[in-house]
């Protein structure tokens, strides 16, 4: 009987032992893929943020190029396409479908900001290329003014948008960490 109870005892053991160590291996590997998860979630973030960050740098120096282009030949300093060869070409602006796909995938919070960046993007790109073309055509002086002031109105909706868009970026990748 005495023999009995030491192997039941040892069966019990090893079975307990087992479902332990079971539960152990199961609370441990789902705490690594929430780790996982939250390191790919981040990294997801941080490349929208670069990608956005790009999108905003290439508007902004393209303004800065032809304000700079405006002032410098109202001093009649400069030939117009000094400062306009310098502005950003189509294959610099990264792709739309990318930028999207990372919004919707791992940072649906921000779809509505995401998209008021989009359209400011979209117009102030659009006002970029209009005062290029009415320079390159020799429009009248008034005409390019009325592009240029649209186009800086348009720019400075669009840094509110990429502003908006930051902040909210910079609290999820913090809450990522």
């Amino acid at each position: 009987m005495t023999a009995l109870v030491g192997v039941i005892g040892t069966l019990l053991g090893v079975i307990l032992g087992g479902w332990f160590a079971f539960a152990n291996a199961r609370r441990q590997q789902q705490h690594q893929d929430v780790r996982e998860k939250r390191r790919l979630v981040l990294s997801k973030i941080e490349e929208l943020f670069l990608v956005l960050e790009k999108h905003r740098t290439l508007i902004s120096r393209d303004v800065s190029l032809i304000n700079g282009q405006h002032i410098a030949e109202t001093r009649g300093e400069t030939d117009s396409e000094l400062y306009f060869e310098k502005t950003s070409t189509d294959d610099e602006i990264p792709s739309r479908e990318k930028t999207d796909m990372l919004v919707l995938f791992y940072v649906p919070d921000v779809v509505e900001d995401y998209a008021k960046f989009v359209n400011t993007f979209d117009v102030s790109r659009r006002l970029v290329l209009g005062v290029l073309l009415a320079y390159k055509d020799n429009s009248d002086d008034q005409e390019k003014a009325d592009i240029r002031v649209e186009m800086n109105i348009k720019w400075n909706e669009f840094l509110d948008a990429s502003n908006a868009i930051r902040a909210k970026i910079i609290k999820l990748a913090r809450i990522h960490l």
